[in-house]
């Protein structure tokens, strides 16, 4: 049986999406993977509150038990628009960002709390293109 991309399973993978502050938080949680439409919820969430909110965005990944590039993806992608940072990073995600290449990219903070006052204090003036430091 060939396959089927329309037949994916529904995954709500998206936990949380407000602003807070000056700041939007999407947390999201399970599995992003090729075998679910997971990413394309959060791809369709992160559009939202790009077209919707001018001020830095926040991934919170205290939940997400697994994902693959099609995340990274997405955070690749976001970051090209606006300031971006990652929470509650395992470390097999750590790990993957970093066989990537894009530790130096995408940042990746303990907690909500550390990032709120790194971007809160940044000079955002505008994202930089992939592999520009």
């Amino acid at each position: 049986m060939p396959f089927d991309p329309h037949a994916l399973p529904h995954v709500d993978c998206v936990a949380r999406s407000a602003r807070d502050g000056s700041i939007w938080i999407i947390a999201l949680h399970g599995d992003f993977d090729a075998l679910t439409d997971a990413a394309d919820n959060a791809v369709h969430t992160t559009a939202d509150v790009l077209r919707s909110f001018g001020g830095p965005l926040v991934f919170d990944l205290t939940e997400v038990t697994f994902c693959d590039s099609s995340l990274l993806n997405l955070f690749i992608h976001t970051a090209r628009q606006r300031t971006l940072a990652l929470v509650g990073v395992s470390a097999t995600i750590q790990r993957l960002i970093d066989v990537a290449g894009l530790s130096g990219y995408l940042k990746t903070y303990p907690d909500l709390e550390q990032a709120r006052a790194a971007l809160t204090s940044h000079d955002d003036s505008g994202p930089q293109p992939f592999g520009v430091s």
